[in-house]
């Protein structure tokens, strides 16, 4: 006879995950989960608040540290497991979403987004207690990890989400199939992935692309990179990050290092301090331009996110990108908060309509300072005004004066906030020390005071050049400032009087030029830059730029414009006809290989009635017999009958109709399977309300 106490064929409890009786799979599965949440928090890091990092940390020891010891224990009565209860529970998420929510009025709803599904699916995790709990968790899962692409798509990280989805998918496919172990999943998981990749290439190339129906609101602040305001030494904190700030590949000839002044924004506003772009900048007409093919193009750059509008190009360079607007300052934005990678084709072009005039708002913009500030520059600057009166000549003199003075090239400049709105003469006379932003404002400044046309312009100087690639890699340390002065017959002409104190800036790298402070360039003790002195793993690094690039390159600006370009030059037509036999076929292909991967993978899986009907009462009792397969139907229905008293009518009514139909050849008829839906309808009622009473 069956009973409950030390029957290896029933459990007493829904929650009691710990028993000897339970399969090894169950066993360990909290343990499982919560160091897969663990590691999902780990993927997540840098898109998680902080204090929201350390409650889930805490949810997750909390109940590790229960599960553990409910499994170490599981023979005695343990003392130490106490499960969060769940008004206690509902507390929490209360708390936590009135945290986030006002989180969301500072750092957008994207982020507050991704937090809270976090939070919910520890505490789903957390208030688990049986298998269908803990399958919504896993799949909780799959969306969180998929949110991770919204703010990395870098090849590094698709490793790691895939890696985890990995292992998502096996724990899934385990607790959801009784004949299958971890090996047996993983085996099962892995042939549908390769099975799955040929679709999933054939798919992505060939589909349309379509724009998506719903658009996800930005962040509010930049992550990293240039801001629209300069003040001195703001361009030397940001060469303390490695990050990368965007590739360029030459599609010809790559221009000399000391060319690459990738200009970002320019800044015709002084209020004193601090320089920005001019008001009458935000509402410019765009310019026209000649038209280009992408083959046609001098360059291509793979853009990483930077939260702001402001691109990067060559001085003359444009593109015709239909998100990207080319603009009469000779720079380029994008029409919105570059969220994304991007990929753009630039042309460069020698003509520019502003060579020969400004306009009157141009010419104000570019000669207006701040009245009785910085009175010993000014002085200075009337002194070799006087001796040079020719534009260029006075240019080339103020240039020269950095080279004569005993100036030097820090990064640790000393601060000049104690100089308030004369910081310029603190430089020029006291300090004599800064960064490139202290040599272009003091450069522009008294080009201002000489009456010439004159603008701060901040972007990108050089870059790391891969020879076998033939490409560019630009990190966040190549920022750079210089000036430009309007000379008439030329239009706005570079002078960057950085080049006169450090000329190792202008043709090398920034460690280069500063050797003994290169340890407080990339700031990140992981970024391999840091190392780059170590031949393997500068070979690493570089190896995986390459990986990385090629990743950018075709896979992640794989767009409508490439998708057409490819398959006109594989199938020699025009685009949309093209297109259209190309997804006529693979659709074709798709069902083909579905069908055959449902027949080869379903075909043992048909279950007669009565097995489906056992399958059903399992589901209904997930807490009896979950360890036994080889059980009869009558030993199961026993099990039923003992556990819960009360289903012994519809218990003996579904036994006689199963062993009339396996042992009496009884023919199974409709009105008898409704009959038995009913039964087990009945079943699973008495189920619910046995839980109520718990």
């Amino acid at each position: 006879m069956l009973t409950n106490k030390g029957n290896p064929l029933l459990t007493n409890s829904t929650s009691d995950y710990s028993s000897a009786n339970i399969h090894h799979i169950f066993k360990h599965l909290p343990i499982q989960i919560a160091t897969l949440l663990a590691l999902i928090t780990l993927s997540l890091f840098s898109s998680l608040y902080l204090w929201v990092i350390a409650v889930v940390l805490l949810l997750l020891t909390w109940q590790s540290q229960a599960w553990l010891a409910k499994a170490i224990n599981s023979n005695k009565e343990n003392q130490l497991y106490h499960p969060l209860q769940k008004w206690l529970q509902n507390v929490l998420a209360l708390s936590v979403t009135a945290l986030i929510a006002v989180e969301a009025i500072e750092k957008g709803m994207l982020a507050s987004m991704v937090n809270l599904l976090f939070v919910a699916t520890t505490l789903k995790f957390v208030g688990a207690t049986q298998r269908k709990d803990h399958n919504i968790v896993l799949v909780l899962n799959v969306f969180l990890l998929a949110t991770g692409f919204l703010f990395n798509q870098s090849i590094g990280y698709f490793i790691v989400i895939a890696t985890l989805l990995f292992c998502n998918f096996i724990l899934l496919a385990s607790i959801n199939s009784r004949a299958l172990t971890i090996k047996e999943a993983s085996s099962l998981i892995m042939k549908l992935v390769l099975l799955g990749l040929p679709i999933a290439a054939l798919l992505f190339v060939g589909f349309p692309r379509l724009a998506p129906l719903w658009k996800l609101p930005n962040q509010q602040h930049a992550s990293t990179g240039l801001s629209d305001t300069v003040e001195m030494g703001s361009i030397a904190e940001l060469t303390r990050s490695g990050k990368l700030a965007f590739r360029a590949q030459f599609l010809k000839q790559s221009p000399l290092p000391q060319d690459l002044y990738w200009r970002t924004m320019i800044h015709e506003r002084y209020d004193g301090k601090r320089w920005s772009i001019a008001p009458f900048r935000t509402n410019q007409s765009l310019i026209n331009m000649p038209a280009f093919a992408n083959e046609d193009a001098d360059y291509v750059i793979t853009y990483e996110p930077s939260f702001t509008k402001f691109l990067p190009v060559i001085d003359g360079g444009y593109t015709r990108h239909s998100s990207i607007l080319s603009l009469p300052s000779r720079t380029v934005e994008h029409k919105e908060l570059v969220t994304q990678k991007i990929q753009y084709y630039v042309k460069q072009f020698d003509e520019h309509p502003d060579k020969f005039s400004l306009t009157p708002e141009e010419v104000h913009a570019n000669l207006t300072l701040p009245k009785f500030i910085n009175p010993k520059t000014r002085e200075l600057t009337k002194e070799l005004r006087l001796q040079s009166p020719d534009t260029e000549q006075f240019a080339q003199h103020v240039m020269n004066l950095f080279s004569q003075k005993p100036f030097a090239y820090t990064l640790k400049p000393p601060l000049l906030v104690s100089y308030g709105n004369n910081q310029i003469d603190g430089f020029m006379f006291e300090t004599k020390a800064g960064f490139c932003a202290h040599y272009a404002s003091a450069f522009t400044f008294m080009m201002r005071l000489a009456g010439i046309p004159s603008r701060l312009v901040t972007g990108y100087l050089g870059g790391e050049y891969n020879q076998t690639q033939n490409y560019y890699s630009v990190y966040q340390f190549d920022a750079h400032a210089w000036a430009e002065i309007w000379i008439r017959g030329k239009g706005w002409t570079r002078y960057d009087p950085t080049s006169m104190v450090a000329p190792e800036r202008i043709l090398n790298s920034l460690q280069n030029a500063l050797p003994s402070e290169s340890s407080s360039i990339a700031s990140n003790s992981f970024s391999l830059i840091n190392y780059r002195q170590y031949a393997f793993i500068n070979w690493l690094r570089i190896s995986m730029n390459n990986v990385d690039f090629y990743w950018s390159r075709w896979i992640l600006s794989f767009d409508a414009k490439s998708q057409n370009n490819l398959l006109e030059m594989l199938f020699n037509n025009k685009g949309s006809i093209a297109r259209a036999i190309f997804v006529g076929i693979g659709l074709t292909v798709v069902l083909i290989v579905g069908f055959i991967f449902s027949r080869f993978f379903f075909a043992n899986r048909q279950q007669s009635p009565v097995q489906l009907w056992i399958e059903d009462i399992r589901k209904i009792f997930p807490d009896l017999l979950v360890s036994q397969l080889n059980i009869t139907p009558n030993q199961l229905l026993a099990a039923v009958e003992l556990a819960h008293p009360c289903t012994k009518p519809q218990v003996l009514e579904l036994k006689g109709i199963i062993n009339s139909i396996l042992y009496k050849n009884v023919r199974l008829t409709a009105s008898t399977q409704r009959r038995v839906k009913r039964l087990i309808q009945v079943l699973k009622r008495q189920q619910k309300k046995t839980e109520m009473k718990k």
